[in-house]
């Protein structure tokens, strides 16, 4: 079963310094055939000064882990001339390597996403913030309660082309609410490449877009609907992906490097154990609208983002 307290970046502060916990799920991807997996992690404000390179960490396999869980708690110390090791938005991706048997160690895959990243930079790059003293979020949202079902006028909206970003859509709720609209559906916001595709290209599903606004920029438009008494559902996509997400490229390159180990991906069919049945998981917040079952019970069958209090 998917943990999502495992899997993905998580920084901490301790004493003296700052680290980042990466936990990164490749089943059937094990060190015991040669497989070796890189995070490489630069300071948001370095990223295009050639001369500052990436600092490399070797991800460790868990050999007792059903999903061939690989981790690392990585240190960020301060490096000379550079913005590593000071507090701010960290940008990260990974890379997979593999050395057959006495042979000579090979890349793989040069570039793939954390597809458990919170958080994400423009294009194909994770983040993730460090700061020793995070501020909370600050919900208004309190005396909240989701319309019924059968009272529920609903407006679909493509965030960019309705009114730019997150902030945009805040804009004009006003707008809404003159119209009688009591909930706000959003088409796909997450993480996407720059192509537009209307968000049905995904490459992350727990990052809303930073081209929309980002985690906070969603937290901030749903506390906002949720101020005006509208509710809001999330569209999101699980029947086909980005090319370039993490569960189709890095299968794709390892079964297209000769002399690896053939090893199907967790979720591209549906035999993959990431995708043999609907991903069912609750979500704290009340930004899920239920669904009405047959016997008129409701369950959530959707997957929210990183948004609890």
């Amino acid at each position: 079963m998917i943990n999502v307290s495992e899997a993905g970046a998580f920084p901490t502060a301790i004493p003296g310094g700052l680290q980042i916990t990466f936990g990164l799920y490749l089943p059937g991807i094990r060190a015991t055939d040669g497989f070796d997996v890189v995070v490489r992690v630069i300071h948001h404000d370095d990223r295009f000064d050639p001369a500052i390179q990436p600092q490399d960490s070797h991800l460790v396999w868990r050999n007792d882990h059903p999903l061939d869980l690989w981790s690392a708690t990585v240190p960020v110390q301060p490096v000379s001339a550079t913005h590593f090791g000071t507090e701010g938005l960290y940008l990260y991706r990974f890379q997979l390597w593999w050395t057959p048997s006495g042979g000579q160690r090979q890349l793989v895959t040069r570039w793939f996403t954390d597809p458990f990243a919170r958080q994400t930079d423009i294009g194909l790059l994770s983040a993730v913030m460090l700061s020793r003293n995070p501020t909370p979020i600050a919900w208004t949202d309190g005396a909240y309660k989701t319309p019924e079902l059968d009272d529920l006028i609903v407006y679909e909206v493509q965030v960019e082309e309705f009114n730019d970003n997150f902030d945009g859509v805040i804009d004009r709720l006003s707008y809404l609410q003159s119209l009688g609209v009591n909930c706000l559906e959003l088409m796909p916001v997450a993480s996407s490449k720059l192509d537009f595709d209307w968000g049905y290209g995904p490459l992350h599903y727990f990052s809303p877009s930073a081209h929309l606004g980002g985690p906070d920029g969603l937290r901030g438009l749903v506390d906002a609907c949720h101020g005006v008494n509208m509710a809001v559902i999330l569209d999101i996509v699980y029947q086909h992906v980005d090319p370039g997400f993490a569960y189709k490229l890095v299968y794709d390159d390892v079964n297209g490097t000769p002399g690896a180990p053939r090893v199907s991906s967790p979720m591209i069919g549906a035999g993959g154990l990431f995708g043999r049945k609907p991903i069912s998981v609750r979500c704290s917040r009340r930004n899920i609208l239920p669904q009405r079952t047959a016997t008129g019970s409701s369950n959530i069958t959707s997957m929210g983002f990183a948004m609890t209090k």
